[in-house]
C-alpha cells in the first residue's frame, strides 16, 4: 500500500534550531532542492564560503573546522589560480623588485624551463609533494644535474613559502619533498707550471693586462670587467671592488656585490701594478682610435667604443677566443681563487687569510 505523501518518513529532515547564532558563527540549513545540509560562513570582502554534508552532525563539524581555519588564518579567500599564474606574479611582484636582476633572471629561466611545462596547469591549493617529487625524478632522468634539480627546489620552496603567507595555501608542500643533494665539485686550480705556460703565452697580448691581474689578484670575472680607474690607488697599491658586471634580460648591467665581504680592498702585487699600466697606455690608444664615437666611462677594461652598451665591454668569450684556447681549463671561480693565492703566497698561505682577502667564505 503506497505511502500517503503526507507521511514522516517522507519528509525532509525538519531544521533544529538551538537559537539564533551569533554574529560570524556562520549558519547551518538544510538546501531541500539537494537533499543536503549546508554550513555557510563570511569571509573578507563580502565573500561567503560553504561546506556540505549529508547529515547535519556531518556539516556542523565542516563548518567548525572552516571557522578555526578562518581564524587561524588558514582558510583559502582568494581565487584559485594555477601554479603558473602565481609563479608568474610572484616572479614579477616578489622576486624582482627585492632581489638582484641576475636572480631574477635565473629564477625566471628555472621556472620557465622546469615547473610551468609539468606543473604550470596544476591549480595552486591542489599542489601536492607527490606532484614535486615527480617532476624532480622525472628532470633527473631527462639528464639535468643534482644541483640544477636542488636549485629549482629551493626556488619553489621560496615561492610557496611566500603563497602561504598570502594565504593562498594552507602548507607548504616543498617542505615534505625530498630534493636530490646538489653536486660537490673539488677546486680544480693551475699548477705553477701551468700558470708559467699561461704568462708566457699571452705575453705581448692585448688581454695580457687582464688575465695577469685575474691571476695575480683573484678577481671574478665580473668584477674585473667592472673596474673603473677611480677604483685604483697606485700610490697604495690597492683595488677596490665595489661593482661587477652581470648578466641580465637584454643583455648586461653593473651591480653591487653580492655580499658585505664581496665589497673590499685588494693589495696590488708588483706584477699587477705593472699590468695596470700597461692597460692605461692601451686605453688611451682605444680613445684615439674610436673618436668621436667614445663613450667615455672610465673603465680600465673597455671595449672599442668604452662602453657597455651595445656590443658590450671586454666579454668572457672574447677572453677565451684571444688565442689561449690551447690552454682552456674550467676556470671557476673557485680555480681562479685557489690558482691566484698559490700565485701570491705558494701553499704556505693560510686558507683564512687568502678567503678573506679574495672575498669569498671559508668553508668549515
Amino acid at each position: 500500500m503506497p505511502r500517503n505523501s503526507s507521511d514522516p518518513a517522507t519528509k525532509a529532515p525538519a531544521v533544529r534550531r538551538g537559537g539564533k547564532r551569533g554574529n560570524g558563527e556562520g549558519s547551518l540549513y538544510f538546501q531541500k532542492s539537494r537533499g543536503r545540509w549546508v554550513g555557510s560562513l563570511s569571509l573578507d570582502g563580502g565573500k561567503r564560503k560553504s561546506v556540505y554534508g549529508q547529515t547535519r552532525r556531518e556539516a556542523a563539524k565542516k563548518l567548525a573546522e572552516a571557522l578555526q581555519a578562518r581564524a587561524q588564518g588558514m582558510l583559502i579567500t582568494g581565487p584559485r589560480q594555477t601554479v603558473g599564474q602565481f609563479l608568474t606574479r610572484w616572479l614579477e611582484d616578489s622576486v624582482k623588485p627585492t632581489l638582484r636582476p641576475r636572480s631574477h633572471v635565473v629564477y625566471d629561466a628555472k621556472i620557465r624551463n622546469h615547473v610551468l611545462p609539468e606543473l604550470g596547469n596544476v591549480a595552486l591549493p591542489s599542489l601536492t609533494p607527490q606532484h614535486l617529487q615527480r617532476l624532480y625524478a622525472r628532470r633527473l632522468v631527462a639528464g639535468y644535474s643534482p644541483t640544477t634539480i636542488n636549485l629549482v627546489h629551493t626556488i619553489l620552496h621560496r615561492a610557496l613559502k611566500q603563497a602561504l603567507r598570502w594565504g593562498l595555501v594552507v602548507r607548504n608542500v616543498s617542505e615534505a619533498v625530498d630534493a636530490p643533494r646538489p653536486d660537490r665539485r673539488k677546486p680544480n686550480p693551475f699548477t705553477r707550471e701551468e700558470l708559467d705556460t699561461l704568462r708566457r703565452a699571452m705575453q705581448g697580448h692585448a688581454y695580457e693586462p687582464f688575465w695577469t691581474l685575474l691571476m695575480t689578484t683573484g678577481l671574478r670575472f665580473g668584477e674585473a670587467v667592472a673596474l673603473r680607474w677611480n677604483d685604483l690607488d697606485l700610490e697604495a697599491n690597492t683595488v677596490s671592488v665595489t661593482r661587477a658586471l652581470i648578466r641580465v634580460k637584454g643583455g648586461y648591467d653593473f651591480s653591487e656585490p653580492k655580499t658585505a665581504k664581496g665589497r673590499r680592498i685588494i693589495p696590488l702585487p708588483t706584477a699587477a701594478l705593472v699590468a695596470l699600466q700597461q692597460q692605461r697606455v692601451r686605453v688611451k690608444e682605444l680613445r684615439l682610435l674610436a673618436g668621436e664615437k667614445w663613450e667615455e666611462q672610465f673603465l680600465v677594461f673597455p671595449n672599442r667604443l668604452a662602453c657597455f652598451k651595445g656590443s658590450g665591454p671586454l666579454r668572457r668569450s672574447q677572453v677565451q677566443g684571444a688565442g689561449l684556447a690551447r690552454l682552456q681549463r674550467s676556470w671557476r671561480v673557485t680555480s681562479r681563487w685557489w690558482s691566484a693565492a698559490s700565485s701570491r703566497d705558494g701553499n704556505s698561505g693560510r686558507a683564512t687569510r687568502v678567503a678573506v682577502v679574495f672575498g669569498r667564505r671559508r668553508r668549515r
